[in-house]
């Protein structure tokens, strides 16, 4: 089953908010594969950031970063994907973040929900 999710920060639900997608193995509830997936934070601001997700969960923003800011690390591969779930970002300086998913979703659809 392939989704949309979008997540946001618990500590500031307007910043950085964070859309994935990915494909999600029916039976499990989690992330299917190791293969790369697309995504991007600060949706719909002039900072918008598109990112690349490994299969290790290290999130790469691309080598053209000016601000040295390229990769990020994220926990979201360890967690079922339910409405309500959280897991975790670590910022290029090592600082981390709790997210939690708000929206599960068909990728081009209107409505959320799972």
């Amino acid at each position: 089953m392939n989704v949309r999710l979008l997540a946001r920060w618990e500590d500031d639900p307007l910043e950085s908010p964070i859309s994935l997608d990915a494909s999600l193995d029916p039976a499990r509830r989690r992330i299917a594969g190791r293969w790369i997936l697309l995504g991007a934070t600060s949706l719909g601001l002039p900072q918008c950031r598109p990112f690349a997700l490994d299969g290790e969960g290290r999130m790469d923003f691309g080598e053209g970063r000016a601000d040295g800011d390229r990769y990020w690390r994220c926990d979201i591969r360890d967690i079922d994907i339910t409405l309500g779930a959280t897991f975790t970002v670590t910022w290029s300086g090592g600082e981390t973040g709790v997210y939690r998913i708000e929206k599960i979703a068909e990728p081009g659809s209107k409505s959320g929900g799972e």
